[in-house]
Protein backbone atom coordinates (compact mmCIF):
# COMPACT_ATOMS: atom_id res chain seq x y z
CA UNK A 1 0.00 0.00 0.00
CA UNK A 2 2.79 2.45 0.92
CA UNK A 3 4.60 1.82 -2.36
CA UNK A 4 1.45 2.53 -4.37
CA UNK A 5 0.72 5.73 -2.45
CA UNK A 6 4.36 6.80 -2.86
CA UNK A 7 4.27 6.19 -6.61
CA UNK A 8 0.98 8.08 -6.98
CA UNK A 9 2.42 10.93 -4.89
CA UNK A 10 5.54 11.06 -7.04
CA UNK A 11 3.45 11.14 -10.23
CA UNK A 12 1.25 13.95 -8.90
CA UNK A 13 4.29 15.94 -7.77
CA UNK A 14 6.06 15.48 -11.11
CA UNK A 15 2.85 16.51 -12.92
CA UNK A 16 2.59 19.66 -10.79
CA UNK A 17 6.18 20.64 -11.51
CA UNK A 18 5.84 19.87 -15.23
CA UNK A 19 2.60 21.82 -15.50
CA UNK A 20 4.19 24.80 -13.80
CA UNK A 21 7.09 24.91 -16.23
CA UNK A 22 5.19 23.93 -19.39
CA UNK A 23 2.29 26.34 -19.05
CA UNK A 24 3.13 29.58 -20.75
CA UNK A 25 2.65 32.36 -18.24
CA UNK A 26 4.86 34.96 -16.70
CA UNK A 27 6.34 33.58 -13.50
CA UNK A 28 6.18 36.15 -10.75
CA UNK A 29 7.19 35.69 -7.14
CA UNK A 30 3.61 34.79 -6.19
CA UNK A 31 3.66 31.93 -8.72
CA UNK A 32 6.82 30.49 -7.18
CA UNK A 33 5.25 30.72 -3.73
CA UNK A 34 2.10 29.06 -5.08
CA UNK A 35 4.19 26.21 -6.48
CA UNK A 36 5.98 25.89 -3.14
CA UNK A 37 2.73 25.65 -1.18
CA UNK A 38 1.24 23.19 -3.69
CA UNK A 39 4.28 20.93 -3.50
CA UNK A 40 4.33 21.20 0.29
CA UNK A 41 0.67 20.20 0.49
CA UNK A 42 1.20 17.26 -1.87
CA UNK A 43 4.20 16.03 0.11
CA UNK A 44 2.34 16.40 3.42
CA UNK A 45 -0.77 14.70 2.00
CA UNK A 46 0.93 11.67 0.48
CA UNK A 47 3.52 11.44 3.25
CA UNK A 48 0.76 11.58 5.84
CA UNK A 49 -1.25 8.88 4.11
CA UNK A 50 1.86 6.69 3.96
CA UNK A 51 2.67 7.45 7.60
CA UNK A 52 -0.78 6.41 8.83
CA UNK A 53 0.01 2.76 8.19
CA UNK A 54 3.08 2.99 10.42
CA UNK A 55 1.19 4.10 13.53
CA UNK A 56 2.06 2.40 16.75
CA UNK A 57 1.14 3.22 20.30
CA UNK A 58 -1.86 4.02 22.43
CA UNK A 59 -4.24 5.51 19.89
CA UNK A 60 -7.74 4.76 18.77
CA UNK A 61 -6.57 3.83 15.30
CA UNK A 62 -9.99 4.10 13.64
CA UNK A 63 -10.51 7.65 14.91
CA UNK A 64 -6.92 8.64 14.20
CA UNK A 65 -6.82 7.30 10.64
CA UNK A 66 -10.20 8.75 9.77
CA UNK A 67 -9.46 12.11 11.37
CA UNK A 68 -5.98 12.54 9.97
CA UNK A 69 -7.02 11.35 6.49
CA UNK A 70 -9.85 13.87 6.48
CA UNK A 71 -7.60 16.67 7.76
CA UNK A 72 -4.96 15.84 5.13
CA UNK A 73 -7.54 15.87 2.35
CA UNK A 74 -9.07 19.16 3.53
CA UNK A 75 -5.60 20.68 3.79
CA UNK A 76 -4.77 19.66 0.22
CA UNK A 77 -8.10 20.97 -1.10
CA UNK A 78 -7.76 24.25 0.85
CA UNK A 79 -4.29 24.77 -0.60
CA UNK A 80 -5.37 24.05 -4.18
CA UNK A 81 -8.45 26.28 -3.89
CA UNK A 82 -6.36 28.97 -2.21
CA UNK A 83 -3.80 28.93 -5.00
CA UNK A 84 -6.44 29.01 -7.74
CA UNK A 85 -8.51 31.67 -6.02
CA UNK A 86 -5.80 33.97 -4.74
CA UNK A 87 -3.35 33.73 -7.63
CA UNK A 88 -5.69 33.34 -10.58
CA UNK A 89 -8.77 35.30 -9.60
CA UNK A 90 -8.19 37.73 -6.74
CA UNK A 91 -4.48 38.37 -7.36
CA UNK A 92 -3.61 39.17 -3.79
CA UNK A 93 -0.55 40.95 -2.60
CA UNK A 94 2.30 38.44 -2.12
CA UNK A 95 2.46 39.02 1.63
CA UNK A 96 -1.26 38.32 2.07
CA UNK A 97 -0.96 35.21 -0.06
CA UNK A 98 1.90 33.86 2.06
CA UNK A 99 0.08 34.77 5.27
CA UNK A 100 -3.11 32.99 4.18
CA UNK A 101 -1.23 29.82 3.26
CA UNK A 102 0.78 29.86 6.46
CA UNK A 103 -2.56 30.11 8.28
CA UNK A 104 -3.83 27.08 6.33
CA UNK A 105 -0.69 25.10 7.25
CA UNK A 106 -1.03 26.18 10.89
CA UNK A 107 -4.70 25.20 11.05
CA UNK A 108 -3.85 21.79 9.65
CA UNK A 109 -1.08 21.36 12.21
CA UNK A 110 -3.41 22.32 15.06
CA UNK A 111 -6.12 19.97 13.76
CA UNK A 112 -3.62 17.10 13.48
CA UNK A 113 -2.41 17.61 17.06
CA UNK A 114 -5.99 17.79 18.36
CA UNK A 115 -6.94 14.62 16.47
CA UNK A 116 -3.87 12.84 17.87
CA UNK A 117 -4.73 13.94 21.43
CA UNK A 118 -8.37 12.93 21.02
CA UNK A 119 -7.40 9.51 19.68
CA UNK A 120 -5.19 8.92 22.71
CA UNK A 121 -7.96 10.03 25.04
CA UNK A 122 -10.47 7.74 23.30
CA UNK A 123 -8.03 4.82 23.54
CA UNK A 124 -7.52 5.47 27.26
CA UNK A 125 -11.30 5.65 27.78
CA UNK A 126 -11.76 2.40 25.86
CA UNK A 127 -9.10 0.73 27.99
CA UNK A 128 -10.83 1.86 31.19
CA UNK A 129 -14.13 0.50 29.87
CA UNK A 130 -12.56 -2.86 29.07
CA UNK A 131 -10.97 -2.98 32.52
CA UNK A 132 -14.25 -2.07 34.23
CA UNK A 133 -16.12 -4.97 32.65
CA UNK A 134 -13.18 -7.36 32.99
CA UNK A 135 -12.74 -8.03 29.28
CA UNK A 136 -9.68 -7.92 27.14
CA UNK A 137 -9.53 -5.66 24.16
CA UNK A 138 -11.05 -7.27 21.08
CA UNK A 139 -8.71 -8.04 18.23
CA UNK A 140 -9.27 -6.45 14.87
CA UNK A 141 -12.58 -7.72 13.54
CA UNK A 142 -13.21 -9.73 16.69
CA UNK A 143 -16.09 -9.64 19.12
Amino acid sequence: MNIKVGIIGAIVTIFTIAAFFLLGFERLAIHWWALTFLLLSEIIFFGGIMGLSLLKGDHNKVFLRTGISTALFLYLIATVIGVILFVGIVRLNLNYFILIHLAIVSLFGIAAVLILAASRRIAASDEKSYDAVGETKAKRGGF
